[in-house]
């Protein structure tokens, strides 16, 4: 079973810990201590923070915190005015951090862009005044189908500028994908880029774009991002940023209110339309402010880099170290370039002081033998944040043995949902192999067992027992709030299901053990995918898996598919093997009936295993909105190499 006596693989030195902002914020309590305080006493503590942080209110919020007939329609900083753009922006208004780096820019052939804090704040001015002379203002709608570059970033804050509500989906999504999530929200305006780099192939999205264009009737206005050289599609005004820095008009902020709407962001939609989700403007920028200061301790000139794009919720949280004064570096393209060695090159050259990627990544590099700290000189990290799915305790070695022995490791787990994290890292507390530091500060995070009671040591469902900052105010579109109450209040009385199967340990640590949609159930015993996928994705053969479970009378039997690395296939002796390290390290019950290799594993537009999908379709049942997947074609592979088992 999963060790409850995990290696201790960092410890925090007195004097980080004492020049740390969850230091000089309340020093004299232990984290745990910290953390009872701020969710027994919430409305004091983010009132505290709010005077700690000190992010910019026009008009200072009469109330923290209003409950309403039901946790869902609770309402924060209420009374409270803010722009969100002039929050990122407040360091170009500093002479002294005015010229230094806001945006760095990368792609695979290297960096491209860089703009100081002061240039930020004139292109996304500038952009915002063309914006108001195109009719666009408070509560429109503007997209963006756009790579991560310097000009999403520039088109985000232009759009919160003019208090507009911004939306974007990556690139690379198929046409039909795109129109599933903007055709449910109305867009005014669109920007676009002409293309964008992967494994060095200049893509066109020129004519993916004009179907678009012609597809969304609400539609007024039209930018281009000439960013490959393909040219500007007809009907678009050139974006541009040497433009936008020569532009003489200026924009001031647009006030909010505190729980107007700022970001609205798409689940995966693999269970049938994405859900457009609606975030308020002042939760999304206090709880990032708390994640940057407190758990990650950014600090005014750190270089923060997140492997991600446009289409995922982690380009927001990092977009939002603006408002520390931090410097974000962005990439667009193909992580893996030159040899797997891009972007420990590009932490070496920048001089990069937190490095954000996702499980998988660490993984391949791992299994490609690719030892980073001989590659590049990684000494100014001071941080690795991983997310997306569980990190593997293997992980937590890798990072320490080939990346960096100093750093802070925090896997880090939340959700588009809240646009943060339930569960991340702390610089005051040590890092257990295998396991996320705390629970996020301020927001009520539990495991549920079967009866809805809380556990520890144990896993169960992943909740939250309060209303909390960031919670979103709804979906477009929910006539009466009945998807919204479906998908996070339906499991528990007014309480916020997240769907994930996790645990909190007797220390305050927690694990995460994937989707509890997708949780194995085999003999009547819970268990989690990532147990698994822990175990069969150590050997050198297997390029990654994904584990499933076929039903069988009143029971099921776990489906393990492999896809294996190039030069290998599936042995008996390969299935022995896998089947004897589940059982040491695990259980019996953790076996898998059937190993099965297969070409391709399902993926959505995010880069996830489509556990769900596989579920469906290995059972006889329909798998949901293809469009969501990158790479739909593989579930009928799986479909045919299932269906026959006994």
């Amino acid at each position: 079973m999963p060790d409850s006596h995990p290696a201790i693989l960092w410890q925090p030195q007195n004097s980080l810990t004492s020049s740390s902002s969850i230091h000089k914020f309340k020093g004299s309590l232990s984290f745990n201590d910290l953390y009872s305080w701020s969710i027994n006493q919430p409305e004091k503590f983010w009132d505290d923070f709010i005077q700690f942080a000190k992010p910019i209110f026009k008009k200072k919020f009469h109330s923290v915190l209003k409950k309403n007939s039901w946790f869902g329609e609770a309402e924060w900083f209420v009374g409270g005015e803010l722009n969100f753009a002039e929050n990122l922006l407040r360091y170009s208004t500093n002479l002294e951090h005015a010229q230094k780096p806001a945006i760095i820019s990368w792609n695979e052939q290297g960096k491209i862009c860089e703009l100081t804090f002061s240039e930020l704040k004139q292109a996304a001015l500038a952009f915002a005044a063309f914006l108001l002379a195109d009719g666009i203002s408070t509560n429109d709608v503007v997209v963006a189908v756009a790579p991560n570059i310097a000009e999403t970033i520039v088109a985000m804050l232009g759009t919160a500028t003019v208090g507009a509500i911004f939306a974007s989906c990556s690139p690379d999504f198929g046409e039909s994908a795109i129109l599933d999530r903007f055709s449910q929200i109305s867009p005014k305006a669109l920007i676009a880029a002409d293309g964008y780099l992967f494994k060095g192939e200049r893509i066109s999205c020129l004519g993916k774009i004009n179907n678009l264009k012609g597809q969304l009737p609400s539609l007024k206005s039209y930018y281009m991002i000439n960013y490959i050289g393909f040219g500007i599609a007809k009907g678009f005004r050139n974006f541009a940023l040497n433009e936008l820095l020569s532009a003489k008009e200026e924009q001031t902020f647009t006030s909010r209110l505190s729980n107007d709407p700022l970001y609205i962001m798409f689940s995966s939609g693999t269970t049938g339309k994405p859900k457009c989700i609606i975030h308020r403007t002042a939760g999304v920028l206090v709880e990032h402010l708390k994640e940057h200061l407190l758990h990650s301790d950014f600090k005014p000139n750190d270089k923060i880099f997140y492997q991600t794009t446009c289409g995922w919720m982690m380009w927001n949280w990092l977009v939002s170290a603006l408002a520390c004064g931090c410097c974000v570096v962005t990439y667009d393209g193909f992580p893996l370039a030159a040899n797997g060695e891009i972007l420990f090159k590009l932490c070496e050259k920048e001089k990069i002081n937190v490095f954000g990627t996702n499980a998988k990544f660490l993984s391949t590099i791992e299994k490609l033998n690719l030892s980073p700290k001989q590659v590049a000189d990684l000494s100014s990290l001071k941080s690795l944040l991983s997310t997306g799915s569980p990190l593997a305790s293997r992980s937590f070695d890798f990072v320490y043995e080939k990346i960096n022995p100093t750093v802070i490791l925090s896997s880090i787990s939340g959700g588009t949902d809240l646009v943060g994290c339930l569960a991340l890292g702390a610089p005051n507390l040590p890092v257990y192999r295998g396991e996320l530091q705390a629970r996020s500060l301020g927001i009520a995070v539990e495991v549920f067992d079967e009866q809805g009671k809380p556990i520890r040591d144990r896993p169960g469902e992943l909740v939250v027992t309060a209303p909390f900052p960031s919670m979103p105010l709804g979906f477009a579109k929910d006539i009466d709030q009945q998807r919204f109450k479906k998908t996070y209040f339906e499991r528990y009385i007014n309480t916020w299901w997240h769907g994930d199967l996790a645990e909190i340990t007797s220390r305050g640590s927690v694990k995460i053990y994937g989707r509890s949609d997708a949780t194995l159930n085999p003999s009547g015993v819970r268990i989690g995918t990532a147990e698994i996928y822990n175990q069969v994705e150590s050997f050198a053969e297997i390029e990654e898996c994904l584990v499933s479970a076929k039903k069988i009378e009143n029971d099921e039997a776990i489906i393990l598919l492999l896809k294996m690395k190039d030069g290998y296939q599936l042995s008996e002796q390969l299935k022995s093997e896998i089947r004897e390290k589940i059982r040491k390290e695990l259980s019996s019950f953790h076996l898998p009936r059937w190993i099965v290799a297969i070409k391709d594993l399902p993926r959505t537009k995010n880069g996830k295993l489509s556990e769900i999908a596989v579920k469906k379709i290995i059972n006889g049942e329909k798998a949901d909105n293809l469009a969501a997947l990158a790479n739909p074609e593989s579930l009928e592979e799986i479909r045919l190499g299932c269906m026959n088992l006994k």
